[in-house]
């Protein structure tokens, strides 16, 4: 798997300031597909995913950052908490939440990102990805 370059975002952040925390979705076909996004900041590929608001708890943010990204809106009992990961290279923490995926994806309107399709593991290696999503990739697929 080839890793994109990825800048450090958070670079003007006071050092006191708490460290961010989001969610990230390993949307899962019957194929054992994953839904990547072909991001517009980055031009590479990652999970799909947001930053948490305030007051909102990590399975809000997962129903709303799908509906916000893809015009898809699922019940929060379709979200599976898996873990939850610090990710270092972003002074962040990511909530990771599964979602099989049968026909929800049919007809999705691509909001946020270039592109967006399922890839399977096999295919991985054949796309840049962002670092600190090919580490979670890496530790989903064991």
């Amino acid at each position: 798997m080839r890793q994109c370059g990825f800048w450090i975002i958070f670079s003007n952040r006071n050092r006191h300031e708490q460290t961010r925390v989001g969610i990230v979705l390993l949307l899962e076909n019957e194929l054992g597909h994953i839904a990547m996004q072909l991001r517009d900041d980055l031009l590479c590929w990652g999970l799909f995913g947001g930053w948490m608001e305030e007051g909102e708890l990590p399975e809000d943010t997962a129903v709303r950052e799908l509906f916000e990204e893809l015009c898809v809106k699922l019940p929060g009992e379709k979200f599976t908490f898996k873990n939850t990961h610090y990710l270092q290279t972003i002074d962040a923490t990511a909530h990771v939440f599964h979602v099989a995926i049968t026909n929800e994806l049919d007809n999705p309107v691509l909001n946020e990102g270039l592109d967006w399709r399922f890839i399977s593991h096999v295919e991985l290696p054949n796309y840049q990805l962002v670092p600190h999503h090919l580490m979670l990739l890496q530790h989903y697929y064991g």
